[in-house]
């Protein structure tokens, strides 16, 4: 049959040759007897092997092994549907498809999302909103979804805290209130003394070692006060506490007694009365000798003030005496200035008429040489062309002599060549001396014109250097007017400068003398020396008041008379300058300024 020769082709590697005569070339059936006989054998399955227990006919056994058959075999092999990558049994599939395979589509049991199982169970796990998750803190809360476990920790009664008043302290929310209200040091209480509002932490440390209310024990340790004193009211305390160690109240006047306390003040000055009495006598006597040496003080004060005026009247004399002599040398200066501006004047005058006439003449010179140029350039060109004509013509009789000469005798043309070459070297000559006598005279015209450039250039010189000497001059004159003013503005304010450092010093020392002698009036009892104040008090208040009106009228006085110097100084300098720009404007302008 055919397939029994295609399967001994395949095993003797020979193709389309008989298996019994060789021949490549013959005719083939099929034999359907033994092919219904072939199917109708009993076999067994393929998977035997694997655990298949099928046997049947030869016929039945591609429908046996055909995967969508209903009777198809449980161990053939496929791949997942789910395209998943794995091969397995037939009768393996439906539980993998259902229950094993990562590509099914399964939904979130929390969410409800479809997709793959692999994502489902992996990446979507980590990411569900909706999965129950257990609290960090492992509080009783439990199976939280996972979008609300941040809430959740927000409000957990075991999440850990810091403390919102920024002391550094970490614990769990539900001791948080607690610490705020009773150990956190930086909470705000109020001091229950002075009701300062501030952190227990100051309020507790520092504000105690400082807060004005809080009562503490007399340092005397008496007994007027119970229950403490506040900080602030133990100064006025003292004051008046019976137990304070004082001096003496007659100490100013000489009691060198120990320190006593206050209480017994009244016994001390019972038992040293007579004491008492002698040292507020020595006080007044020494009160008394103090007075009349102040006195002495306050006359030689007034000697002092007498002294300053007299040098304030001198300075005054002196102010004058140089304003009279500013006002002479300005007057002086003014005038010399006016004599240079003269001068000035007529020698500007003098160098304008040399300059004019110097022009004048250059201008005259000049158009006769240019007539005399033009008249040599034309007799010389008349007696050139007056020269060329006859020439012309002495050529023309040479030629017509020369052709007669060829024709008469050689000796008649040498004669004539002779004679003619005479005539033409005279005639040269003539000219020649004509020509020298023209550049002669050209020659004398430029030397008289090069003199006289010359002569105005000098003039030109002597004018800018008579100029230049005026400016000098006239600038020197301005400066020693200046240096001169500023010498006299610098006597004044070292005048007014000595002035008042005198009125100052004076002033001061009278002050410091008065000070003495208040420090000295001060030290007496009031009590045993009412009258001896009064009077002194009336004395000074007389000697101060007299002192002061007289340096108020030095004072005014100096202050008046030196803007009055100022003030006639600064006038006499603007008139001279004034007086000096009109002169100038009324003048020739170009005078230097």
């Amino acid at each position: 049959c055919k397939s029994c020769l295609e399967a001994s082709a395949k095993v003797t590697s020979v193709t389309n040759a008989c298996p019994t005569c060789r021949s490549e070339e013959f005719a083939t059936m099929s034999n359907k007897q033994a092919d219904r006989i072939v199917r109708g054998l009993l076999v067994y399955c393929t998977n035997k092997d694997k655990g298949c227990e099928w046997t049947g006919e030869v016929n039945h056994i591609l429908d046996h092994l055909k995967i969508d058959s209903s009777n198809a075999c449980p161990f053939i092999e496929v791949n997942c549907p789910n395209e998943c990558g794995k091969r397995l049994q037939q009768q393996y599939l439906t539980s993998h498809v259902h229950t094993e395979c990562p590509h099914r589509q399964v939904n979130c049991q929390y969410c409800h999302v479809t997709g793959k199982a692999q994502f489902i169970e992996g990446q979507h796990k980590e990411e569900c909103l909706k999965l129950p998750l257990t609290c960090p803190n492992s509080c009783e809360a439990d199976s939280i979804p996972r979008e609300d476990m941040e809430e959740h920790r927000k409000n957990c009664p075991l999440e850990e805290v810091v403390c919102p008043n920024e002391c550094g302290t970490s614990l769990q929310r539900q001791y948080l209130c607690s610490h705020i209200e009773k150990s956190c040091p930086r909470r705000v209480v109020k001091c229950q003394y002075c009701e300062l509002i501030e952190h227990f932490q100051f309020i507790d440390g520092d504000h105690m070692d400082e807060c004005p209310r809080l009562p503490i024990a007399c340092p005397n340790s008496c007994d007027l006060v119970t229950g403490g004193i506040p900080r602030a009211e133990v100064e006025e305390h003292l004051i008046t506490c019976p137990l304070e160690q004082i001096q003496c109240e007659y100490h100013v006047v000489g009691c060198t007694g120990d320190m006593i306390a206050r209480k017994d003040q009244k016994k001390h000055n019972k038992e040293m009365m007579q004491q008492h009495v002698r040292l507020v006598k020595q006080q007044l006597i020494s009160t008394r000798e103090h007075f009349t040496s102040t006195q002495q003080e306050v006359i030689m004060c007034n000697e002092e003030i007498k002294r300053v005026e007299k040098l304030f009247t001198s300075s005054r004399q002196e102010l004058t005496r140089a304003q009279i002599e500013t006002v002479r040398t300005v007057d002086k200066l003014l005038e010399r200035l006016g004599q240079v501006e003269k001068e000035s004047a007529t020698a500007q005058y003098n160098v304008r008429s040399t300059r004019d006439e110097l022009n004048h003449m250059l201008t005259t010179a000049v158009e006769d040489l240019e007539q005399k140029l033009t008249a040599a350039n034309e007799e010389t060109t008349s007696e050139v062309n007056k020269m060329m004509r006859e020439l012309r013509e002495r050529i023309d009789q040479f030629e017509n002599e020369t052709s007669q000469a060829i024709t008469g005798s050689r000796d008649n043309f040498q004669h004539v060549m002779i004679n003619v070459q005479e005539s033409v070297t005279k005639e040269v000559e003539i000219t020649k001396e004509k020509l020298t006598t023209i550049n002669s005279d050209l020659k004398s015209t430029q030397h008289e014109a090069t003199k006289n450039s010359e002569k105005l250039v000098h003039i030109e010189e002597q004018l800018s250097a008579t100029k230049e000497h005026l400016f000098t001059e006239t600038r020197q004159h301005k400066n020693d007017v200046i240096a001169k003013f500023e010498s006299m503005q610098k006597d004044v304010t070292t005048t007014r400068d000595q002035l008042c450092n005198d009125v100052k010093t004076t002033k001061h020392d009278l002050s410091q003398r008065l000070q003495i002698l208040e420090g000295n009036l001060t030290k007496v009892d009031k009590k045993h020396s009412t009258l001896t104040d009064q009077a002194l008090a009336k004395l000074e208040t007389k000697l101060e008041s007299k002192f002061q009106v007289r340096i108020t009228e030095i004072e005014t006085a100096a202050q008046k008379r030196i803007s009055e110097l100022e003030t006639s100084l600064q006038q006499v300098w603007y008139d001279s300058i004034n007086s000096r720009a009109m002169k100038l404007q009324s003048g020739d302008q170009t005078l230097p300024v």
